[in-house]
């Protein structure tokens, strides 16, 4: 829900970050930014999915998909609950309490 593109995006600055190709407009968010998530686009999904990188490196989000990838699409939920799949699938991922940048961005979650 609001993100759905801003998913694969996160594999493409990845890519480019490897490569070294420099970020340009809207992908070149900085740590710490915020949005609204009742008006972003899939930029504004972007940059909230790469505060996660910022904070902790792309390890998490091996772990994170590592960890996506072993479960059935049944045992994924859609919508606002999907939110709060990915909150705790991100604490879990991180061993950390990721509540403030779901608030800060205004993510449903059940923090």
């Amino acid at each position: 829900e609001n993100s759905l593109e801003s998913w694969p995006n996160i594999f493409t600055i990845h890519a480019l970050e490897m490569l070294g190709i420099p970020l340009n407009g809207s992908a070149s968010c900085g740590m710490g930014e915020t949005g609204n998530y009742g008006s972003w686009d899939a930029w504004g999904g972007l940059c909230f999915l790469r505060q996660f990188q910022f904070l902790y490196g792309w390890e998490f989000y091996a772990g994170f998909f590592a960890e996506l990838n072993g479960l059935t699409p049944g045992q994924v939920p859609g919508g606002q609950p999907g939110w709060h799949f990915v909150h705790d699938l991100f604490e879990s991922t991180s061993g950390q309490d990721v509540t403030p940048v779901f608030e800060a961005w205004g993510v449903p979650n059940p923090g």
